[in-house]
């Protein structure tokens, strides 16, 4: 199976996470985003822009989706570190 037979070419065809796992016939939430991780460890062009996937028919196309997902890493190894932190206190309240 190949994600990449379910996904449109250009952003105006774009589909949702939803309307992927339909079409795919993949009903596990986890099991879709793996395809589309290994499509991509495969240096397909598969953007998210938020409202859908697609593939990316400029460079433009990849460089909005590479933003938001430098958006999300920055935001979660935040969130990372404040969880630590957490844990780091309740160890020293003793708990």
């Amino acid at each position: 199976m190949n994600i990449m037979d379910f996904i449109p070419t250009g952003k105006e065809n774009r589909i949702s996470f939803r309307e992927l796992k339909v079409r795919s016939g993949i009903s596990d939430d986890a099991a879709v985003r793996k395809e589309i991780r290994k499509a991509r460890d495969r240096y397909e062009p598969i953007c998210n822009d938020g409202n859908g996937y697609y593939i990316a028919e400029r460079p433009e196309d990849m460089m909005h989706s590479i933003r938001r997902m430098g958006s999300r890493i920055s935001k979660n190894i935040a969130t990372k570190k404040n969880m630590e932190k957490a844990m780091m206190k309740m160890k020293a309240e003793g708990m």
